[in-house]
């Protein structure tokens, strides 16, 4: 069974050696691939990935590990379709994009169809190709949710949540195809957990994202660390000591010079939560609880850093600044998120987009996401 890192990473002991007995090592599907060949992905996912034409969705097949992808047909609405149980072979068509399998009360037959009142399948229905220079189409799931990203082209991509609001995580328009639609899962967790029950109300150890929105492929908690698979952070090896290991992180596996620079795991804005962290961990094993709420007062005042352990764009004091909080890029920004002069920072080699006191600045755009209102969009194209 696959161990997903993120239902367990809210303390430090969150995977026991017994545990890692009974997940799918990456040497498993490695061995199992040798002795078995995946099936090519057939022609309408292939033509999703090289064209941006949608036809086709690629999942994990049906082996316990998900060694393999597999390709299904997207059906169109209002298509015939099956409702499939245990018992019967795997499918190969699935209804497409916002679209669901479900009984049409005159015939009595299963159907493709949608939910009008689904703002993800909204925006599908109002998008106009005369739009295609400017958006991409809204992808949306079998349950009419976004897809954990939105586009405008010949810029960027956001992370998005499944309602369509932008969060962590961005990725070059360029790279967006072969990036970012396996990307953004962990700052999707990020998102779940701040809106849920656990919260933030005592400041915890968390899944690393990297700058796209994908899990870190290393994450470390106090001494130990573990190997993960970036897109959905399975787990793939450890616990490694690295007291045994003489803090030497460029010995792991996953140990990634791109992401992590230097010979350490901690990013600067990390490293005071990490410590204040740990002593608060040792206080409360003594029982010193007074000095553990002491401790927490501390920690709640640092600058929250980013979901990959870098610093946030707006410092506090008016100014944007870059993810090492070293570089000037908005010296009168306000209380702007400073979004923009991040994207403009991550589109300086091509075509980087105008901001004005840390905000975008085009028309029918969000200032503070960079996300267009696609009704606005419309009247404009419409008008000229």
């Amino acid at each position: 069974m696959q161990t997903f890192i993120y239902t367990v990473l809210i303390v430090s002991q969150f995977l026991s050696i017994e545990a890692a007995k009974y997940t799918c090592h990456k040497s498993y599907c490695k061995e199992y691939l040798i002795r078995n060949d995946c099936r090519p992905l057939d022609e309408p996912c292939l033509d999703f990935i090289e064209n941006n034409n949608r036809s086709g969705t690629v999942y994990t097949d049906v082996h316990p590990c998900g060694c393999c992808n597999v390709c299904l047909e997207d059906i169109n609405e209002d298509d015939y379709c099956t409702q499939g149980t245990l018992a019967l072979v795997p499918p190969y068509q699935v209804c497409g994009a916002g679209l669901t399998c479900k009984s049409n009360q005159t015939t009595d037959y299963f159907q493709c169809s949608e939910d009008p009142d689904v703002p993800c399948i909204q925006e599908r229905k109002l998008y106009k190709e005369s739009l295609r220079n400017i958006i991409e189409k809204p992808f949306c799931d079998g349950d009419g949710n976004y897809f954990p990203f939105k586009c405008n082209v010949n810029q960027s991509c956001f992370c998005v949540n499944d309602i369509g609001e932008r969060i962590f995580g961005e990725l070059p328009y360029n790279n967006f195809i072969k990036g970012m639609p396996s990307a953004c899962q962990c700052s999707r967790f990020h998102d779940q957990l701040k809106k849920s029950a656990l919260g933030f109300k005592r400041p915890s150890l968390i899944a690393r994202c990297t700058d796209d929105g994908g899990f870190d492929p290393l994450q470390c908690f106090e001494e130990n660390c573990y190997c993960v698979e970036p897109t959905f952070g399975y787990y793939v090896s450890g616990p490694y000591n690295m007291t045994a290991l003489y803090n030497n992180y460029k010995s792991l596996p996953c140990f990634n010079y791109t992401i992590h620079h230097t010979n350490t795991y901690l990013h600067d804005c990390e490293r005071p939560f990490y410590e204040l962290h740990r002593q608060m961990n040792h206080l409360q094993a003594n029982g010193f609880d007074f000095e553990v709420e002491r401790l927490m007062k501390k920690i709640l005042k640092l600058p929250k850093c980013d979901p990959n352990g870098w610093y946030p764009p707006n410092n506090g004091e008016g100014k944007c600044m870059d993810k090492y909080n070293e570089k000037v890029l908005e010296s009168n920004a306000g209380t702007s998120s400073c979004n923009c002069p991040r994207t403009a920072k991550l589109l300086e080699k091509s075509e980087p987009p105008t901001c004005i006191k840390g905000d975008y600045n085009e028309k029918c755009q969000d200032p503070t996401t960079g996300l267009f209102d696609i009704k606005c969009l419309l009247a404009t194209v419409t008008k000229e």
